[in-house]
């Protein structure tokens, strides 16, 4: 009887579902690498560029290949709720990249692929990026160019223009030093301007993110711990995002124990303000300096500077000077807020008004929800009963004639008694 009741119970449950609250989907493929140290290094970021939480699970991550056949990498989202602005890494298993999900297959992205996603167990499409020649046209308007290794395809912003090649850009590159050395052995034959190729030269400081025009105010400094040396043919360069190379014109020459400022409003290198690193070659291609390939996000206004053992950042930049050394000064709880602020797109934000409509239509479901469960519970029950009402009665029938025949029982030993 109990396994019938549970049955009934779990068929009245289904017929009557509770609804669900989550909310609209805004989940969008943010960032993906198709290779890095190896085929299988790969990995595939969504964001939930949203401001409410979205529960994953019937979500499935697959390619497509050139000619359309599907491949799943991630069967199915395990139950995860993926906040607002919230980024959830799904790799390879041998992938070097921190990562949350592992993919569930051994399938990997190659060239000439497109990733999706989906929701309702691969219903539905919610996004998708297509990249090389793609015959399947599983893309958004505009295929993307082919990733070369270690390079990383991420979404501009958290919009969606329906154009991959307008929603998304190379936002890394590996380190180019070997490429560059390469290059410059080209362009510096051996009968070129002797130089120095001893020079004690070394990146002391340099600044991403200044304030005022990037184009104008950022800077490379080097450091000469030597004697004085001509440098003309060195070589500065950037290591991320899209590196760009830069000679040093003939007849420079910095002194001993001294220190030379490159602006970027003269010299052809941009540095990235999300994290960026620099490089000196000799003419010949030769490695002389480097500083870390990626500093971190640049604070406004601030350097990222050599103090003789290890990188800081300093809130006191000092182009073609001694390095000065102070804390990137915290801002107060009211600028911390302007600044705050300052980010948040009122438009997209709720009224006071519909907020208080959400939350009487939230709290309506809610009791909504408890008693359709209740009623599926009533219903099993009466449902359990009416099926085995025979059983019922009789199981009633004989309760009572036993309580009948203890009460004769005990009128018959009081009247002894008695």
């Amino acid at each position: 009887m109990l396994k019938r009741l549970i049955v009934s119970l779990f068929i009245a449950i289904n017929c009557f579902p509770v609804p669900a609250f989550s909310a609209s989907s805004n989940v969008l493929i943010y960032s993906f690498r198709i290779a890095g140290s190896s085929v299988n290094d790969e990995y595939v970021e969504i964001k939930n560029v949203g401001n409410k939480e979205v529960n994953l699970f019937g979500y499935r991550l697959s390619k497509k290949t050139a000619l359309g056949s599907n491949a799943n990498l991630l069967t199915e989202f395990p139950d995860v709720a993926l906040k607002p602005q919230e980024v959830l890494t799904i790799a390879h298993a041998d992938c070097s990249h921190p990562y949350d999900l592992e993919y569930s297959t051994s399938t990997v992205i190659a060239k000439n692929n497109s990733i999706v996603l989906y929701s309702d167990r691969g219903k539905t499409i919610v996004d998708m990026v297509g990249f090389g020649e793609i015959e399947s046209n599983f893309f958004e308007k505009t295929a993307l160019d082919n990733l070369n290794d270690g390079e990383i395809y991420s979404r501009k912003n958290d919009t969606d223009t329906d154009d991959n090649r307008n929603d998304f850009f190379i936002s890394y590159r590996p380190p180019v030093k070997e490429a560059i050395k390469k290059e410059t052995k080209k362009t510096n034959p051996k009968n070129q301007t002797t130089y120095q190729p001893v020079a004690k030269i070394s990146v002391s400081e340099f600044m991403p993110n200044p304030e005022g025009p990037d184009s104008e105010h950022e800077f490379i400094e080097i450091y000469n711990s030597g004697n004085k040396v001509d440098i003309s043919g060195y070589f500065l360069a950037d290591l991320v995002g899209s590196p760009r190379k830069y000679k040093i014109p003939d007849g420079t020459v910095i002194g001993p124990k001294s220190y030379l400022a490159f602006f970027s409003k003269k010299i052809p290198i941009s540095l990235n303000n999300d994290g960026d690193g620099v490089v000196i070659l000799s003419p010949d291609g030769k490695e002389i300096s480097f500083s870390p390939d990626d500093c971190g996000k640049a604070p406004e206004g601030a350097s990222y500077a050599f103090d003789g053992k290890s990188w800081q950042w300093t809130s006191t930049p000092t182009p073609g000077a001694k390095n000065v050394f102070k804390p990137v000064g915290k801002v107060n709880s009211d600028d911390k807020e302007k600044e705050v602020l300052s980010l948040i797109d009122e438009t997209n934000l709720p009224t006071e008004e519909e907020i208080k409509i959400q939350e009487i239509k939230n709290r309506n479901d809610r009791i909504l929800g408890h008693i359709l469960i209740i009623l599926a519970i009533l219903g099993g029950i009466f449902y359990t009963l009416y099926t085995n009402k025979e059983k019922a009665i009789e199981i009633i029938q004989n309760k009572f004639r036993e309580r009948y025949n203890r009460f004769r029982e005990e009128v018959r030993k009081n009247r002894q008694r008695g």
